[in-house]
């Protein structure tokens, strides 16, 4: 092997290394969360802080995911890996911690997961990070319960955000019957988040529906929307993304359906999300066109 090769394996290898443990969790100690401080991970492009300023990705957890779920699955390291040989290019990845919250501001007002990412969360990083501050250099992308809030914020915040993509997203209707059709520890949780009953909740404000039906900001660009999931989900999520791509289209949104062999597991995400990811950031450098 020459020398230069060689330098360029041992980069890979350490970068590769680096990306597979979780990095320092940092801390937002402005974050709306009732008390608590929101905390998140970053992953760097290899050779940050040179260059940039860099586009990033706020990546949403699962309900049972947190911050540091895409450095145990391995799609951290991937993702570097990929950055490091010029497979992908370069972004900022970020990944916040939501608990079981869905990324919601709580009906009580006691949380608000869904002002943190969009205010001051946001604001952290771009004032800590070099990356880019304009809509067209920032996007959002989640799984299931992640991939439902990264449409939903995106929905209500567009002038912020040129992309929103949902791997197995929750993408269902968001009505009183969606509450109490769930299991009991799962219904508790949603009527802590959402409202305690039908009278007194906040689900039309977080149905992606009957966001796509609201009258549009004027001067707006709409969000472009990428629906990914496996045809083996056992939630059925894949016929829900397919009810929610046809009404979006309806609307006038642009939206990408991939309907592809898999389950609600990460047997299936740890493969897609490193595509979602990669997708999106040629979409930043001008490859696709958010």
């Amino acid at each position: 092997m020459t020398r230069p090769a060689l330098a360029t394996t041992l980069a890979m290898l350490f970068f590769a290394t680096a990306a597979s443990r979780p990095p320092s969790r940092q801390v937002d100690p402005k974050a709306p969360l009732g008390g608590a401080r929101g905390s998140y991970r970053v992953l760097l492009p290899p050779g940050y802080p040179q260059g940039g300023p860099y586009p990033v990705l706020y990546f949403l957890h699962d309900f049972f995911g947190d911050s540091g779920i895409l450095w145990r699955q391995g799609s951290a390291e991937e993702l570097t890996r990929r950055m490091a040989s010029g497979a992908m290019p370069p972004l900022v990845l970020v990944a916040p911690d939501g608990g079981k919250s869905f990324w919601a501001d709580f009906y009580s007002g006691r949380r608000r997961y869904e002002t943190w990412l969009t205010e001051s969360l946001r604001q952290e990083i771009e004032g800590r990070y070099r990356v880019r501050t304009d809509r067209r250099g920032r996007a959002l992308a989640g799984i299931s319960m992640g991939g439902y809030a990264a449409l939903r914020t995106a929905l209500k915040r567009p002038e912020l955000y040129a992309q929103a993509d949902s791997l197995s997203g929750a993408l269902v209707p968001f009505d009183w019957s969606f509450i109490t059709d769930t299991p009991w520890p799962l219904r508790l949780n949603l009527k802590r988040i959402f409202g305690r009953s039908p009278e007194t909740n906040n689900l039309p404000a977080n149905d992606l529906v009957t966001l796509l039906a609201r009258e549009w900001p004027a001067g707006t660009a709409r969000p472009r929307f990428e629906l990914r999931c496996g045809t083996e989900d056992k939630y059925r999520l894949d016929e829900a993304a397919r009810r929610f791509s046809e009404v979006a289209k309806k609307a006038g949104f642009d939206v990408e359906l991939v309907l592809e062999p898999g389950t609600h597991s990460w047997s299936y995400w740890r493969r897609s999300v490193v595509e979602v990811v990669a997708r999106q950031a040629r979409a930043f450098a001008g490859g696709e066109q958010p």
